[in-house]
């Protein structure tokens, strides 16, 4: 059986996907899912940063959700083009799950973001693409893994 690094540049996402459909109180709306697993992840010495884009009718694209942890961010968050928000505000902030200094095991990134039904004005979103860049050691700039997923509405 051969060895395995502990530098494996590797980033797993099993259980990401950008569409999918709920039903809360009668009102159908649609969710942004996302849950990205960041294998051998170590705060002292590994980062990632992530951003999810969403494509509008228009052909506008706006950041909704972008975070980081130990590099620079690939994106800020931008406002709502129109100035009127279709999805909840409330739902923007993605779940990173904790690991311990100088242990290495895997970082999840989760969230679902809420976009507004058609009882509440729906929205005009065709397209959400997530982009993750991670480095296993943030101090080697040549050794990182990037992906970048898209999906329709």
């Amino acid at each position: 059986m051969a060895a395995r690094s502990s530098k494996a540049i590797v980033v797993v996402l099993p259980a990401t996907t950008l569409s999918g459909q709920m039903a809360s109180a009668s009102v159908l709306r649609t969710a942004l899912c996302y849950n990205v697993v960041i294998p051998n992840f170590d705060p002292a010495v590994s980062g990632y940063a992530y951003a999810i884009t969403v494509k509008r009718h228009n052909r506008m694209e706006q950041v909704l959700c972008a975070g980081q942890k130990n590099v620079a961010a690939l994106a800020g968050v931008q406002p709502a083009p129109s100035g009127r928000t279709d999805y909840d505000l409330s739902t923007l902030q993605a779940k990173v799950s904790d690991v311990a200094t100088g242990k290495t095991q895997p970082q999840t990134i989760s969230g679902e973001v809420m976009l507004r039904g058609p009882e509440e004005g729906g929205h005009d979103i065709v397209a959400a693409t997530l982009h993750i860049v991670y480095y296993p050691d943030r101090m080697d700039d040549s050794a990182f893994a990037e992906l970048t997923i898209q999906e329709s509405l």
